[in-house]
């Protein structure tokens, strides 16, 4: 009876260490799967008529961290992850996708704001230290810098985090200030906003500062399925303000 136990014992012994090799080359395919995902939708508005007495300004209020920051792409500059509806991380959705519409609409109605930029993308997010930014910029007018560019940080632990570093460039008045060149052509001042926003998916929220402020919304999306056929281009649509002196 030993023998016979012995014996089988040593037949399951590589049965069950097949079964945990198997285990654990399943297991990153599982984390991925169950990788949460969602829609980023933001609008980074100015506020016309802002008097810039009524803050203190730095001359040098430095400059966002790119680093490692990934570009958010158009659908026909390549491929990238599968994501549900036929988009592709980081690719900026069509406006058919975007939730809100009427917040620009109101705001561009208003009198009193000004929408620059207006984008939705969708993307995975985890813990922060594994996140990486993206980077945002304005369309950019001839001979002119762009009026937004910074990054963005989507993270989650219990809840959402959303890490906002943009910067503002306005051109400055005649007799202000000297132009960089020297006093030839239009000098340019720039104004960062750096804030940060515990937040809770599906629920849209106000970053604020006295130049200018944004909207956004992040709105939790199904796991991306592995990708079997490619999936047809759809053209991207970034709302962009015209460039113009506030």
């Amino acid at each position: 009876m030993q023998t016979l136990m012995s014996s089988a014992a040593m037949t399951n012994r590589p049965i069950g260490t097949a079964l945990l090799l198997l285990t654990l080359m399943l297991a990153p395919a599982a984390a991925i799967s169950a990788e949460s995902w969602y829609q980023v939708e933001m609008i980074v508005f100015t506020h016309k008529g802002a008097s810039l007495n009524s803050e203190h300004w730095p001359d040098d209020p430095g400059r966002p961290n790119g680093r490692g920051a990934i570009p958010l792409r158009h659908a026909s500059g390549g491929t990238g992850p599968s994501a549900p509806k036929g988009g592709a991380a980081y690719t900026l959705l069509d406006d058919t996708a975007f939730q809100l519409n009427d917040e620009y609409a109101k705001l561009r109605r208003s009198g009193r704001y000004e929408p620059v930029l207006h984008l939705a993308w969708k993307q995975p997010a985890t813990r922060r230290s594994k996140t990486r930014p993206v980077a945002l910029t304005s369309r950019r007018s001839a001979g002119r810098p762009p009026r937004i560019e910074g990054v963005i940080r989507i993270s989650k632990q219990r809840y959402l985090h959303a890490d906002v570093d943009l910067i503002l460039t306005r051109p400055v008045a005649p007799g202000q200030a000297p132009a960089a060149d020297g006093g030839f052509g239009p000098a340019y001042r720039s104004y960062r906003m750096h804030a940060k926003k515990r937040m809770r998916s599906g629920k849209l929220y106000y970053l604020d500062h006295p130049l200018m402020g944004v909207l956004i919304k992040i709105t939790p999306l199904k796991p991306p399925a592995p990708a079997k056929t490619s999936q047809p281009a759809v053209k991207p649509s970034v709302r962009d303000a015209a460039m113009t002196p506030n």
